[in-house]
């Protein structure tokens, strides 16, 4: 089996980058599906009201689709959107670790048509062991959300109106009523 190295990576993007990959933890290589013009949209309606957030004064950067190498393991895994503190973020840039070697302390992965919720669950899972503070699994089409918090067990929230930031963005409140697929 061929292992994908961070030098062959990042000459895969640069040679495809109408493509999106991840790199698993056992350094194979995953081709991501489109999630489609929906999928797209309700990822970027949770990503511009956490940007907007951050940029009110909630600081730290806000990620999409960029990628992070894992810290704890190996592979390069991609979330519909990160949150990453300004704390994390200098440290990372500080260390020369620009490239991804930052865990970030919030992220939102939005169920798509290509994906599979057992997947994403323990993909979710793996974040938290990361170091992931607070993640929020959406699925449209179960009409839930997951809320991920370390040290227990993922909150089932059936069509809530809006997700909360906690403590971990203090003051984020997002609005998902228009992320349910209509009834």
């Amino acid at each position: 089996m061929w292992r994908v190295t961070d030098e062959s990576f990042f000459e895969l993007l640069a040679l495809n980058e109408e493509l999106q990959f991840e790199v698993d933890e056992e350094g194979r290589l995953v081709v991501m599906g489109s999630g489609g013009f929906l999928s797209s949209a309700r990822a970027v309606i949770v990503s511009a009201q956490i940007s907007i957030w951050s940029a009110a004064g909630g600081g730290g950067m806000v990620s999409g689709e960029g990628g992070f190498f894992r810290t704890r393991g190996s592979g390069r895994r991609a979330p519909d959107v990160a949150w990453i503190s300004a704390e994390r973020a200098a440290a990372a840039i500080a260390g020369d670790e620009g490239a991804g070697m930052v865990c970030p302390d919030f992220l939102v992965e939005v169920l798509s048509p290509s994906d599979q919720l057992p997947l994403l669950q323990s993909k979710m899972r793996m974040w938290l062991e990361e170091g992931v503070r607070l993640a929020w699994l959406i699925d449209p089409f179960g009409n839930a959300a997951y809320v991920y918090r370390p040290g227990g067990e993922p909150e089932r929230h059936e069509r809530p109106a809006s997700l909360s930031g906690e403590d971990v963005l203090p003051g984020l409140v997002v609005d998902l009523s228009s992320v349910w697929r209509a009834e």
